[in-house]
């Protein structure tokens, strides 16, 4: 009858750890997935950024290699100075917002966990059934020692929370 109590109360243990598990897995996912996708919008904005630059330095090359080219044209359709700098300026700006998804996916990367708590639990569990089996055993050893009326003897104190 005392064997099926046990059974019992390991198999809840078993299943409190898992459950504790899950949740914390579960948790630890949604944060490196976040992380994940702050990271590859990074990457997407600075690919962005990168292609804009290429951009203004392919215009600014272009201006340059022109030798009739007026220095300020009257045609609104010529191709200025300004042009390649405000491609030069997108593409700083998508270097920022890059930078700072970037910064916000390593946080949320960092800021992880794990599954710390399931392992304190299950090892304090652990602790517990050793603790609770030693004591068992104690208790045999007293038993066999001296018969039956060992069982008014006084509890121990124990280290079980």
């Amino acid at each position: 009858m005392d064997t099926e109590k046990i059974k019992q109360d390991i198999t809840a243990l078993a299943k409190s750890l898992l459950t504790l598990g899950k949740l914390e897995a579960t948790e630890m996912g949604k944060r490196l997935g976040f992380g994940a996708a702050l990271l590859a919008g990074a990457a997407f904005f600075a690919l962005n950024a990168l292609s804009l630059w290429f951009v203004s330095a392919s215009l600014a090359f272009f201006l340059l290699l022109q030798p009739d080219a007026p220095a300020e044209p009257r045609d609104p359709t010529m191709l200025t100075g300004a042009l390649p700098l405000g491609f030069l300026i997108m593409g700083g700006i998508l270097f920022v917002v890059a930078a700072a998804l970037a910064l916000g996916g390593i946080l949320s990367i960092r800021s992880n966990q794990g599954m710390k708590h399931t392992q304190a639990e299950g090892q304090a569990t652990v602790a517990a059934v050793q603790s609770a089996i030693e004591r068992g055993r104690a208790d045999v050893a007293v038993k066999l020692e001296y018969g039956e009326q060992a069982s008014t003897i006084e509890a121990r104190p124990t280290d079980v929370r």
